[in-house]
């Protein structure tokens, strides 16, 4: 029971820590409009994985970040009044 404990309260600074960025940022909050469910296996081309891939490359060629990822769980909450969800595990 401890460990739930743990686990909850963990999620609760992760969310605290969160709440200082733009709630905009895919890093805080998932905007399920310009995320791809990913299996492990190849992704089917379409206009959305495109326009992602586009808006990836321009954004390295700027800041020289590399943003996309894949996310692990996610974590919902409340946030005044609007659901944020924040991915838990996230790897390039």
């Amino acid at each position: 029971m401890q460990d739930l404990e743990d686990i909850g309260s963990h999620l609760k600074d992760l969310l605290t820590e969160v709440s200082n960025f733009p709630s905009k940022d895919l890093l805080v909050n998932l905007n399920k409009e310009r995320c791809i469910p990913f299996e492990g296996i190849a992704l089917e081309p379409s206009p959305l994985l495109s326009s992602i891939l586009k808006e990836s490359s321009a954004l390295e060629r700027k800041t020289g970040v590399a943003s996309l990822c894949t996310a692990q769980g996610i974590f919902s909450s409340d946030k005044a009044g609007a659901i944020i969800s924040a991915p838990i595990f996230l790897q390039h």
